[in-house]
C-alpha cells in the first residue's frame, strides 16, 4: 500500500513548489515514453519500462538564459500490485541552442529517487541528463539519463538507465 503514496507526495511536492513560481513566468509540460534500465536489478524486472513525467518550466529561473525545470517522473514495469516503481523528483537547468526553427537543449539535475523496486521503499539521491529538440513550440522529444545511489546494499540496486519521451508543452 506504501507504494501508491509516492504518487501522490511526488503531487504534492509539484503543487508545494507552484507558489514560488506564481511570480515567475512559467510553462507546464507531460510526457510519456519508454525506460531502458542499465543495471541488472531494474532489468531483471522488466527490460522495458513506462516512463511518464510532469516538468514545470520557470523562465526567470537560476542562472541567465536557461530554465529552471522542476521534474517528477514516474518509471514502472507493471500496474499491478508487484513491486517495481521508481519516483526521481529532480530541480533541473535547460540550456537552449536555436537550430533553423526549432531550439535544441541540453540540461542537468539533481534531487531525490524514491526507489519501490523489492524490499522496503527507499529514497536515494539522483541525477537526471536530459537532451532534447523542440518539434514545433508544444510538442518536444527528448532523452533523460536517470543515476541514482544504491537503493539496495544486497543487490548493488541502483536506478540507472535512459528514458526516450515524446512530450507536450502548455
Amino acid at each position: 500500500m506504501r507504494r501508491f503514496y509516492f504518487p501522490v507526495a511526488a503531487v504534492a511536492l509539484v503543487a508545494g513548489l507552484l507558489p514560488l513560481t506564481v511570480q515567475a513566468q512559467y510553462t507546464m509540460a507531460i510526457r510519456g515514453g519508454l525506460f531502458l534500465p542499465t543495471e541488472g536489478i531494474l532489468k531483471d524486472k522488466a527490460n522495458q519500462w513506462l516512463g511518464v513525467g510532469f516538468d514545470i518550466h520557470v523562465a526567470s529561473g537560476f542562472m541567465k538564459d536557461s530554465d529552471t525545470v522542476l521534474s517528477a517522473d514516474y518509471l514502472s514495469h507493471t500496474f499491478g500490485g508487484s513491486k517495481g516503481s521508481v519516483f526521481p523528483l529532480t530541480i533541473n537547468q535547460f540550456f537552449y541552442s536555436p537550430m533553423s526553427l526549432n531550439r535544441f537543449y541540453w540540461g542537468i539535475g539533481a534531487g531525490a529517487t524514491v526507489a519501490d523496486v523489492q524490499g522496503p521503499s527507499k529514497t536515494v539521491f539522483g541525477l537526471k541528463g536530459t537532451v532534447g529538440i523542440e518539434l514545433e513550440r508544444e510538442w518536444f522529444v527528448e532523452a533523460s539519463y536517470f543515476w541514482s545511489d544504491e537503493f539496495d546494499e544486497a543487490t548493488d540496486g541502483r536506478v540507472n538507465g535512459v528514458a526516450f519521451y515524446v512530450g507536450y508543452r502548455f
